[in-house]
């Protein structure tokens, strides 16, 4: 089984009608009411919807004013120049520039389900080191820095490449691959560039953005030729159920307050005028065109602006509008001596400096093949082969004015590209390297000769940037982030002045990141939804499990990115199964070895612990202090059935108790070999009715196991429910084991990291559970991958990324969302089997178990309970 597999597969037929089936239903009994708005479904929109979706006691409402997301040139990312001048594109303008001798150059952006993400060539460009120190820095918060928003990347990455943990991350929302099926062109273009003096990095978005300048393979988001959108990415798998109503051709048209407090929204949707109101907040994610408009129409913005339109004004915010930045782009053109076929994905992508002194690189250049079709929609003359290149950290700054208090009044855009001296330099610059690349000898095989621009002086060179000069669809800063008094929004995102209303965008930048801005934007996002977590105190979002998402784990050992502590862990594991291996160990003396694993964590501070009989069956309670009584937690340990007791997870559980504010009961059910399948889940069937005869409520109850207790946890649920019995509140599985057939292959992938685990401790654990009692391998009832899992209750997955199990985990939890279970999913970082151990000694593990509390309080008790 591959570990490369789809969490949920987005060309499910039976998903695509639930979620259409679902969302026609919530359309048609559209609320009057959401906890959280909002506003627009692009790369920063998509992420805050899908992520606050991820708490399903919140109902978030997503609108978006472009249509859905099914159209060809959406769906296959290499036709993305067919979108151009579409109705997935909302066609602005800018006003007539003269630095571009007079033109007035068309401003493209996304409109429609996934915004600039479903119609963009779909570069997965982080920004620069020096992007990220610049937000923190203006913003006075450490949260942007570039150090704090790696992590966020390598959390949300799934990366397809050769494997770069310092950098990059694996198991995350976001595909990312570099693109592998370059032209023999490409290899000389590199080749070229490097002999020039330009380095060529591993990939675009490790060193390289950290260095003053490079070239790559490009990162793309895109998987067997199909567009990998932030919106298939965070949100689609979120649309069957009934928390998330995504609303589409719904245009925005203004917030509605109470004195400065924001109360909701007014769309216009269904040929008519909505006002929906916000419980909590409104998120506003429009980009950096339709953000300022809203904002001003609605009465935030320069007092004058709105009195000129007799707008009520709510906050004076002069910055709303201003600081507007887009990436300057020109395009040198040669014909090609052999016909190539046409391709608007870069084979390359180029960063550097118009002069040395610089600290960061400032512009950019990308390589395509256009056809002429192509070329025009660009409008470009010409086409061929083709190198675009772009001032990546510009100076000039422009501005929006409204011309009209009605939301069907066009919003007027002053760009002033290449208003600064040093933007029409860097341009020049660019255009000179390059000339100087495409008129290499290493590229005359494939390039008969140079179109555009051509030989030129300089004068007459200027006179050709300011002529062919244009957009490259990267607009931000018109609502900036900062301390100062143009700034529209804190580094928290808060509106300055205003109540319930945050901004999500683009807009926020306090300049326009170095390259291609999609990535930007979804970290703005990522931020955006952890900022509103915290400060309303929800429940952590998990890693969901979505659609266009296949995990993948690095092999072999990796270079440590997680807590010393974490290393200390794996060096203990590695004692105990050291002891383990020795020949001829008898069974008792392998059970006295892995008892010990208990020294691992930490005592729970404020929790007892109590011996109980259930009917015969030896059990533990952990009780926290300031516990509620009447929720428990049921737990199955691990051990293979074979080696652990109930005292093996004690603490473990104890700080698992803490953290949902339950009591747990530790089952020490009976062991194999001396008592083989089905003795184990008989037992925790035993505890589950001895509870039930307690006066403890089923939905009360949640059963939570670790190992082979996370497949018995579940095994009990089944069993439950084919007797009809009262099933219990939700199931918690740590580093479960599903796959008796141990065919996964993780096993033999991650076999060097796992230091707690082998194929034949598994082989032996196996045979002393199941031998001589005609359960096969496969069997449905002890090989949860071949079970019916319809009608479990909810079911959180924890894993640790370095342990033999991940690839059944998650193939687990893929069969568990088919079947209509509402199934979460968590890695934990460099993780061993049995890194729940670390309980309050790993600050990777305390953190995954304050998540795992945190849901279980959201299952245990009701929202109204919660409340009180």
């Amino acid at each position: 089984m591959s570990t490369e597999i789809d969490a949920l597969d987005v060309e499910n037929e039976r998903f695509a009608q639930r979620v259409i089936a679902n969302q026609n239903k919530l359309r048609s009994k559209l609320r009057s009411h959401y906890d959280f708005i909002v506003c627009g479904s692009g790369s920063s929109g998509s992420v805050v919807a899908g992520r606050l979706a991820e708490n399903p006691d919140l109902n978030v409402l997503l609108l978006e004013a472009g249509g859905d997301d099914e159209a060809p040139s959406v769906i296959e990312a290499r036709q993305w120049i067919k979108n151009i001048g579409s109705e997935r594109y909302w066609q602005f303008k800018a006003a007539p520039n003269r630095w571009l001798n007079g033109r007035a150059i068309s401003l493209g952006m996304g409109k429609g389900l996934g915004g600039g993400s479903s119609i963009n060539a779909m570069i997965w460009a982080r920004g620069h080191k020096s992007d990220w120190d610049f937000f923190a820095s203006e913003a006075g918060d450490p949260a942007w820095s570039y150090e704090s928003v790696l992590n966020i990347y390598r959390r949300i990455e799934d990366w397809h490449g050769a494997p770069d943990p310092k950098y990059r991350g694996t198991g995350g929302p976001v595909f990312v691959q570099p693109r592998s099926d370059s032209s023999p062109a490409a290899h000389a273009l590199l080749e070229g560039m490097h002999s020039l003096g330009i380095p060529i990095f591993e990939n675009q978005n490790g060193r390289m953005m950290e260095a003053g300048g490079g070239a790559s393979v490009p990162d793309m988001r895109i998987r067997d030729g199909k567009r990998q959108s932030v919106f298939r990415s965070y949100v689609f798998a979120y649309m069957d159920r009934p928390n998330l109503t995504v609303l589409s051709h719904a245009l925005v048209t203004r917030l509605t307050f109470e004195g400065k407090r924001v109360t909701g929204v007014e769309i216009f949707w269904d040929g008519r005028t909505h006002r929906i109101r916000a419980g909590r907040e409104v998120i506003i994610s429009l980009g950096a065109m339709n953000t300022p408009k809203v904002l001003m129409q609605s009465g935030i913005g320069d007092e004058t602006e709105l009195r000129r339109f007799g707008i009520p004004l709510v906050q004076h915010l002069p910055g709303v509008g201003n600081g507007f930045q887009d990436h300057p782009v020109i395009a040198c053109v040669w014909e090609c001596l052999e016909p190539l076929p046409p391709d608007a994905a870069p084979d390359a992508v180029l960063f550097w400096k118009s002069e040395g002194s610089l600290a960061s690189p400032d512009f950019q250049i990308l390589q395509g093949v256009l056809s002429l079709e192509d070329a025009a929609k660009l409008g470009l003359p010409a086409g061929g082969w083709t190198l675009l290149g772009n001032v990546v950290q510009p100076k000039s700054r422009g501005h929006l004015r409204l011309t009209g208090p009605d939301p069907d009044d066009p919003i007027q855009v002053e760009a002033n590209l290449l208003w600064d001296q040093d933007d029409r330099k860097a341009l020049l610059e660019c255009t000179k390297l390059c000339r100087a690349i495409g008129n290499l000898d290493l590229l005359r095989p494939f390039l008969k000769g140079e179109i555009l621009p051509g030989k030129l002086k300089r004068t007459t060179l200027e006179g050709y940037i300011r002529d062919a000069a244009m957009s490259f669809w990267h607009q931000t800063s018109t609502a900036k982030m900062g301390r100062d008094a143009m700034s529209v929004v804190d580094g928290n995102l808060k509106v300055y002045g205003v109540e319930n209303l945050r901004i999500a965008d683009g807009s926020i930048m306090p300049r326009v990141t170095t390259g291609n801005t999609m990535a930007p934007c979804v970290i703005i996002g990522e931020r955006a939804a952890e900022i509103i977590r915290n400060q309303h105190q929800l429940e952590p979002s998990s890693v969901p499990i979505h659609g266009s998402n296949r995990t993948r784990h690095d092999k072999g050992g990796r270079e440590s990115m997680v807590s010393t502590q974490n290393k200390h862990m794996a060096q203990f594991f590695a004692s105990i199964t050291e002891r383990m291996s020795q020949p001829d160990l008898d069974l008792a003396t392998i059970r006295d070895v892995y008892e010990s694993l208990h020294l691992a964590a930490s005592e729970p501070e404020g929790v007892s612990y109590a011996e109980a009989d259930i009917d015969g069956v030896p059990a533990l309670w952990c009780i926290p202090a300031d516990c509620d009584p009447n929720r428990v937690l049921l737990h199955a340990h691990g051990g293979g059935t074979v080696i652990f007791s109930m005292h093996v997870d004690r603490k473990a559980v104890g700080h698992i108790a803490k953290a949902a504010g339950a009591r747990a009961l530790v089952l020490d059910y009976r062991r194999s070999p001396e008592h083989k399948f089905p003795a184990q889940i008989q037992d925790m069937e035993k505890g589950y009715r001895w509870l039930l005869a307690k006066g403890i409520r089923a939905e009360n109850i949640a059963v939570t196991g670790q190992s082979i207790g996370g497949n018995l946890a579940v095994s009990l649920a089944i069993e439950l429910r084919n007797k009809r019995m009262a099933m219990p509140g939700a199931i918690l599985s740590v580093s479960g084991w599903y796959d008796m057939g141990l065919t996964n292959d993780t096993i033999k992938e991650n076999a060097k990291n796992d230091k707690l685990l082998s194929r034949s401790i598994l082989e032996r654990f196996r045979e002393a559970w199941l031998d001589d009692t005609g359960t096969a391998w496969n069997d449905p009832r002890v090989n949860l991958l071949y079970a019916d899992l319809a009608g479990l209750p909810p079911i959180q997955l924890y894993y640790g990324d370095h342990e033999l199990f991940v690839g059944e985990i998650i193939e687990f939890a893929k069969r568990a969302k088919d079947a209509g279970v509402d199934v979460s999913l968590h890695s934990v970082p460099e993780g061993q089997h049995n890194f729940i151990l670390g309980a309050g000694r790993v600050p990777e593990v305390n953190k995954a178990i304050a998540q795992m509390g945190q849901w279980l309080r959201s299952r245990l008790w009701s929202v109204k309970e919660r409340a009180a």
